[in-house]
């Protein structure tokens, strides 16, 4: 009689986290987390992170070192119009007087 042993192994998880919105020129810096074997990434790369300068559907596909491969596809949009800051009216500051400017955003 023969016998072999069988190992399996449980394929991890990968998570780019969720569609996002950002304020563009900024970079968005994508990463699935440490401990993977490889990286590739839709735009070509093979590191760990990429960082994102535009808008669009981005994808990576990692291999585990119990040689799984998985992969997680994120949406990021942006919004090149900065928010509106309001300082409150004009005034004239004397020398002896202090104020204490507060932005307020405008949805």
């Amino acid at each position: 009689m023969t016998t072999a042993e069988i190992q399996y192994t449980s394929p991890g998880t990968i998570d780019l986290g969720p569609d996002t919105a950002v304020c563009f020129p900024a970079p968005v810096t994508l990463t699935p987390g440490p401990g993977y074997a490889s990286y590739l990434w839709s735009n070509g790369s093979a590191g760990p992170s990429v960082a994102v300068t535009g808008q669009g559907t981005y994808w990576v596909q990692v291999t585990d070192p119990g040689g799984c491969v998985l992969s997680d596809t994120i949406t990021v949009v942006g919004n090149s119009t900065p928010p509106n800051v309001d300082l409150g009216p004009d005034g004239t500051i004397a020398w002896v007087a202090w104020w204490s400017l507060m932005p307020d955003q405008e949805p």
